[in-house]
């Protein structure tokens, strides 16, 4: 709902406290990218800032294009999907040896 409000209502975005916003969704992004490079679990050469607003971008598209098609597609297989390539990339696992 907060994608279809964002886009369609000027009042709700005259009313909305855009850092409160930004904190509760980007920023919690940004937390969760730099915890995961702080354990070593995620590379340190992506800026959590950067990340938080390709992830956010990414999770927008899709939600939107879930909202507009009538809701034919799986959530639940797409969010995995979309989890799979934003931690592990869009390489291939098996590099044959070339990492």
């Amino acid at each position: 709902m907060l994608v279809v409000e964002l886009r369609q209502s000027a009042q709700f975005l005259k009313s909305a406290d855009r850092q409160k916003l930004g904190a509760a969704y980007l920023d919690l992004i940004a937390q969760v990218v730099k915890d995961g490079q702080d354990r070593g679990e995620l590379t340190a050469s992506v800026s959590p800032g950067t990340a938080k607003r390709a992830i956010f971008g990414a999770l927008d598209e899709l939600a939107l294009g879930w909202l507009l098609s009538g809701r034919r597609a799986s959530l639940k297989k797409t969010g995995h999907e979309v989890a799979e390539w934003l931690v592990r990339g869009l390489v291939p696992h098996d590099t044959g040896g070339r990492e």
